[in-house]
């Protein structure tokens, strides 16, 4: 929230006191909406600034009241002096529907009067009702319905008018709003219909109700009292099984899984994940052939702020974040989506590791489900969806890391080549030959590492085409002499006459060089017959760098045996 600042260059010098420490108060406001964000409503550090904010209410009530604010979805107006700016020009990134102004106009807030009277609960119970939203804005709390329920002594909210029914014509109404009839807009007066007949007791019956309204508001407001304290969830397991042995029959327990669902994903959004593993427990007693809770958890856990969550994980404390994915991997295919946006707003390692390890659990029986998150534009994310699908393995997997061999981010690429160790060899095999072709050297050693994991003839005839190329003597030495060993750890004596022509390229004029002295050492590791034969023929060769070659690779190849 951009808002005039605390020191005095950021003021405005012709602003007055109140509107100053107007300023002040709700900047605070402002960074305790960011906390109960990232750390939840319940959290040490929110309970601190709560505090402070009262104490800081109490010095606004007591030097500036009677306030009258307004609200608008940008700002907030003292009178005529502007005490919370406008977003535009202020270089934030925060989107707007994360500012105070539009999370108090949102909700229905258009203006806050203080007077005298208001005290520090005033401003506690204020603050506790926009954590509270701010906690959990997928739950139907909001500001205005969460202060109604509150005796507030000096404060009072302006909230914006209720708009009555527009009711089509012809249609009937029993409620407090009536809908004129097509009759009773012509001049036609016996048409109009005859005025409703009031009973003769009505004002006698509401005369006799008003004397006794301070009391009935009392009691009320004690007995919602007393329900609000009730930790409602304790009592939930007894609720269901009275309601599922008075009525066991499909449409009961399609309605209770549309309330429970509510509760799951509120208690996700404000970060009591306990409290989540309990409504999931519920849940699946009440739907455990998951009939109607899989479709409207992937509904309701699509709309959860997952940004708000991210940072509450990223704060946490490290058991924290487990109980989350520990209850995303038990809700399953539903909570994919939600774990993959928790992913990509995560800027913790422990978080994204967690994350990652949650995403292979939820797809262990079908990673294609992981398939169109590749396509994040965000590599880390796309990187992360790569390591979830190696730990997953299997043919399956193989199919969607074919399509992240060609990510355009090279570290993507690589993680995809790791990721295929655990893929089977008939279907890793072309898609690590595919790579052969890479001019990233960080690439190519893992790429011929799990090539040489297990012989496979397409991989030695890979290489071979690549080594008798055109165009294999522009690449780097140390790549060259890579490619010509991992002949030798295929082990396959399809490659023994490459290696041999290789061992004795230069005739009388060879020299030493490291790719001879590889493919000697090559013939050596592959130790057949054919392969040991030329390099005995070697030692009789006119070349001393050929004879060298050789006589080196037998030394290594008698001390290895």
């Amino acid at each position: 929230m951009a808002t005039p600042s605390s020191s005095p260059q950021g003021r405005n010098a012709r602003a007055s006191a109140s509107a100053r420490n107007a300023a002040e108060w709700f900047r605070q406001l402002d960074h305790l909406v960011h906390t109960a964000r990232s750390m939840g409503a319940d959290s040490p550090q929110v309970a601190q600034q709560r505090e402070r904010l009262a104490e800081g209410f109490a010095g606004l009530v007591e030097f500036h009241a009677p306030m009258v604010f307004r609200v608008s979805p940008l700002e907030i107006w003292l009178r005529d002096e502007l005490v919370v700016k406008s977003p535009e020009g202020s270089g934030e990134l925060e989107p707007i529907e994360r500012r105070l102004p539009f999370l108090l106009y949102r909700d229905g807030v258009r203006g806050i009067s203080i007077d005298a009277a208001a005290s520090r609960d005033d401003a506690r119970t204020l603050v506790q009702a926009i954590v509270r939203v701010v906690a959990a804005p997928s739950s139907d709390d909001d500001v205005v319905t969460l202060l109604w329920s509150s005796n507030l002594e000096g404060l009072r909210i302006e909230v914006a008018p209720l708009e009555a029914p527009s009711l089509a014509q012809g249609q009937a109404t029993d409620g407090p709003f009536e809908a004129e009839s097509p009759a009773a807009a012509t001049d036609d007066a016996s048409a109009a219909p005859e005025p409703m007949p009031i009973p003769a007791d009505t004002l006698g019956a509401w005369r006799t109700l008003v004397t006794d309204e301070a009391a009935a508001l009392a009691a009320w407001r004690s007995a919602w009292n007393d329900q609000d304290a009730t930790c409602w969830p304790e009592r939930v397991d007894d609720l269901v099984e009275r309601v599922l042995g008075a009525d066991d029959g499909p449409v009961t327990r399609e309605s209770l899984t549309r309330a429970i669902t509510t509760w799951l994903s509120a208690a996700t959004q404000r970060g009591a994940w306990t409290e989540a593993a309990h409504a999931w427990d519920v849940l699946h007693r009440v739907d455990p052939e998951r009939q109607w809770s899989d479709p409207r958890i992937a509904a309701a856990f699509g709309a959860l702020d997952a940004e708000t969550i991210a940072d509450r994980l990223d704060e946490a404390e490290r058991d924290m974040p487990s109980s989350f994915f520990t209850l995303a991997v038990r809700v399953g295919r539903p909570a994919l989506d939600l774990v993959v946006r928790v992913l990509g707003r995560s800027t913790r390692q422990r978080v994204r590791a967690a994350a990652t390890a949650a995403l292979s659990y939820i797809t262990s029986e079908d990673p294609r489900a992981l398939a169109p998150y590749l396509r994040d534009t965000r590599w880390h994310v796309a990187r992360n969806i790569v390591f979830a699908l190696g730990q997953v393995g299997g043919e399956q997997s193989g199919n969607v890391l074919a399509s992240a061999m060609h990510h355009p981010d090279v570290r993507v690429r690589r993680a995809a080549v790791h990721a295929l160790g655990q893929v089977p060899l008939h279907r890793r095999t072309p898609l690590l030959v595919q790579q052969l072709d890479t001019r990233d050297a960080a690439t190519l050693p893992s790429v011929l590492s799990m090539l040489t994991r297990e012989p496979d003839p397409r991989a030695t005839m890979a290489l071979v085409e690549r080594i008798t190329s055109a165009d294999f003597e522009s690449r780097p030495e140390d790549e060259r002499v890579s490619m010509i060993a991992a002949l030798g750890d295929l082990g396959a004596d399809s490659a023994v006459p490459l290696l041999e022509r290789l061992l004795q390229s230069g005739g009388w004029f060879a020299r030493r060089t490291p790719e001879r002295t590889t493919a000697a050492l090559a013939l050596a590791r592959i130790g057949t017959p054919a392969a040991l034969e030329p390099l005995h023929d070697g030692l009789r060769a006119r070349a001393e760098a050929v004879r060298t070659a050789c006589a080196e690779a037998l030394g290594g190849e008698e001390k290895t045996a």
